[in-house]
């Protein structure tokens, strides 16, 4: 076991939301988490740094202006999924700390129902820390 300890996962998708087209709003062929070692001792889960490789975005645009990226505020997926019921805030909870997310290849496909029109990015090697945008080494 190494420090920062890392959680890593394969062929990892995130379903969409209840309105949206796609069925996933993210895949990734890998997704590599480093885990804060202290905080996970304390039974919380704190993530300074988050790596995906070969990601597919898919950013919905409603007629009103809400993404089904903003659906993850409410945990409500296609699938209806939410928190569990009586979970006190504070308890058992993440946070994902502004350390960085890199993006290994992949692209972002944003489309708009207002416009009708859908834009695909293809994504080089980028490192998105702090605010910066840098291109990955």
């Amino acid at each position: 076991v190494g420090l920062p300890p890392r959680i890593i996962a394969d062929n990892v998708r995130l379903e969409n939301a209840k309105w949206g087209k796609a069925k996933d709003m993210l895949k990734a062929k890998r997704l590599v988490a480093e885990v804060d070692f202290l905080p996970l001792m304390l039974g919380d889960v704190a993530v300074p740094r988050l790596r995906l490789e070969g990601a597919e975005i898919i950013i919905e645009i409603a007629m009103s202006g809400k993404t089904n990226w903003d659906e993850l505020n409410s945990l409500e997926t296609a699938s209806g999924g939410g928190p569990p019921s009586g979970t006190p805030p504070g308890i058992g909870g993440s946070v994902f700390s502004p350390g960085g997310i890199s993006v290994f290849g992949g692209q972002v496909t944003v489309r708009s129902a207002s416009s009708g029109i859908t834009t695909v990015f293809n994504l080089p090697n980028l490192d998105l820390g702090l605010g910066a945008l840098n291109p990955c080494l």
